[in-house]
């Protein structure tokens, strides 16, 4: 999907860019090349948006696409220090809306535009219950949910937040050391199952390809039976290895 939308955009940038340089025409935009502009970025709006809610609804089912993966990562990375940024801030006498904006301005996308927008929030007068609830929502992150619920407590009671939070940032950290070295340990198996899985589809185009009687024989009712029947059990043996390999921490 990540690449659909890049070739599209880049399509439509040059020919934005092919019609702006044509010989004989002045700086200026005329109306018709800022229409023009108007609806390659209402076209590029609408494809990342068409993109977001794929990747959003693979996700929901435990696929990630490369670019969620980093992502996810990168939210991950931001999070320890995050956490300790606020710890310091509601430590240092700042509001809870104050503490939002002091760790988004500080923080790296996506932390700091969901810290920022749950500060603007109660800023514009939004409960701090129902922002911090929405920042839960929007942002997928590890510990999250329960520093998120210890604000909604210490809010409430006056509860000193300094310990959990440094141990929220401390159990982040463990997280991404784990994770990492998870995939070290299983990168033999995904790279024998990517090779087990690969290797009848290499073999078939290659026969496809250098042997005119495989061809024909393809090409037959028993012939075409027998690549779907093997296309299915391919694609089930790996939902198998995928669902075995799939480990949280």
């Amino acid at each position: 999907m990540e690449v659909i939308v890049s070739a599209s955009v880049g399509v439509l940038t040059t020919i934005s860019l092919a019609g702006l340089l044509a010989p004989g025409l002045s700086g200026e935009l005329t109306i018709a090349r800022r229409r023009l502009a108007l609806i390659l970025r209402g076209v590029e709006r609408a494809l990342r948006h068409v993109r977001d809610e794929i990747e959003g609804k693979l996700a929901a089912r435990g696929v990630l696409t490369p670019r969620k993966r980093a992502e996810r990562d990168r939210v991950e990375r931001a999070m320890p220090e995050a956490f300790g940024s606020l710890a310091v801030s509601l430590g240092s006498g700042l509001s809870l809306s104050q503490a939002m904006q002091y760790v988004g301005s500080r923080a790296e996308e996506p932390v700091r535009t969901e810290f920022l927008h749950a500060s603007a929030l109660m800023t514009c007068g939004v409960s701090s219950v129902d922002a911090l609830d929405e920042l839960v929502e929007r942002l997928d992150a590890p510990a999250l949910d329960l520093v998120v619920l210890a604000l909604k407590v210490s809010r409430r009671t006056g509860a000193a937040l300094g310990g959990l939070l440094s141990e929220a940032a401390g159990l982040v950290g463990e997280r991404i050391a784990l994770m990492r070295q998870l995939e070290v340990k299983t990168a033999q198996v995904r790279m024998s199952a990517r090779l087990v899985a690969g290797m009848p589809v290499f073999m078939v185009g290659f026969l496809s390809l250098a042997s005119s009687d495989f061809r024909a024989g393809v090409f037959t009712p028993s012939g075409l039976g027998s690549l779907a029947v093997a296309l299915f059990l391919n694609i089930f043996a790996w939902s198998i290895i995928r669902k075995i390999m799939r480990v949280g921490v």
